[in-house]
C-alpha cells in the first residue's frame, strides 16, 4: 500500500512540473505598458491584455506602430465588459478612440490586443492646441481608416465632400467629434454603396477644435474626403 501511495505522489509531482512548464505566468500574459511623454505605449505578442490604464475624457488617436496582418483592439472595464472594439487590417492602422461616457467613460480600463507575432500600439490624446485651419483632406486605400489633424471650426455648416477611385460595393463612414468633450456631431449615413462621389453639410453647434475619421469602403479603390467651411 505504501508503495502505491508513493508512486501516485511521484506521478502527481511529475505532472505538476510538466504542466508548470507549459502554463505561462499571469505576468507573462500582460502586455508591456509605458506612459512616457503622456503617450500610452503597449507592446506584446499574439493575444495579450494590458495592465490597468487610466484614461480621461476626450479623444485619443490609436496607432498600430508595429505588427503584421489582422489585429483587433478591445477596450474593457475592470469587470471585463467590452466598451469598444475595432479591427485593423492594414499594417499601419490608425483610428479614433472617443471617451465621452457613451459607453466609454473616463477611468480605469484594460486594452486587450489580438495580433500576429510582436506588435506595438500607441494611444495618444489629441492636442487641441495644435489645431490647424480648414480645409482638411483625408485620403486612404479601401478598407482603411484615415484620421485628420485637429482643426478649428466655427459654428455653422461644415461642408463634406467625397470621391472614390471606383464605384464601391460597401459603405464608408465619417466621424467628426469635439476633441475636448468627445461629443460626436450628428451624422446621417454617408458615402453610399454604389456612389462614386457626393457630399453635404454637417451642422457645427459651436466654435471649437474638432477631429475627423473617415473609412474607405470595399471596392472603392480608396479615395478622399474633404472638409471645408
Amino acid at each position: 500500500m505504501k508503495k502505491i501511495i508513493w508512486i501516485a505522489m511521484a506521478a502527481c509531482a511529475v505532472l505538476t512540473i510538466v504542466t508548470a512548464g507549459y502554463l505561462p505566468s499571469a505576468a507573462a500574459q500582460k502586455a508591456a505598458l509605458s506612459t512616457a511623454g503622456g503617450v500610452i505605449t503597449l507592446k506584446g505578442t499574439e493575444t495579450q491584455t494590458s495592465p490597468t490604464v487610466n484614461i480621461s475624457g476626450g479623444v485619443y488617436i490609436v496607432r498600430r506602430v508595429a505588427g503584421e496582418g489582422f489585429m483587433s483592439i478591445t477596450v474593457k472595464d475592470l469587470a471585463d465588459n467590452i466598451l469598444h472594439m475595432t479591427i485593423l487590417q492594414n499594417q499601419a492602422g490608425t483610428y479614433l478612440l472617443i471617451v465621452d461616457g457613451n459607453p466609454l467613460k473616463p477611468g480605469d480600463v484594460l486594452f486587450e490586443i489580438m495580433g500576429l507575432g510582436a506588435w506595438t500600439v500607441t494611444v495618444t490624446k489629441v492636442d487641441g492646441s495644435a489645431a490647424v485651419a480648414l480645409p482638411q483632406v483625408l485620403s486612404g486605400a479601401e478598407m482603411t481608416d484615415a484620421v485628420s489633424q485637429p482643426f478649428k471650426a466655427a459654428a455653422g455648416n461644415l461642408v463634406m465632400s467625397y470621391i472614390y477611385k471606383n464605384k464601391p460595393t460597401g459603405t464608408g463612414t465619417l466621424t467628426i467629434c469635439d476633441v475636448v468633450t468627445g461629443k460626436t456631431l450628428p451624422m446621417r449615413e454617408m458615402m453610399y454603396a454604389g456612389k462614386i462621389s457626393g457630399g453635404w453639410s454637417v451642422p457645427v453647434p459651436a466654435a471649437g477644435v474638432y477631429i475627423a475619421s473617415a473609412s474607405f469602403p470595399l471596392a472603392s479603390g480608396g479615395g478622399e474626403v474633404k472638409l471645408s467651411q
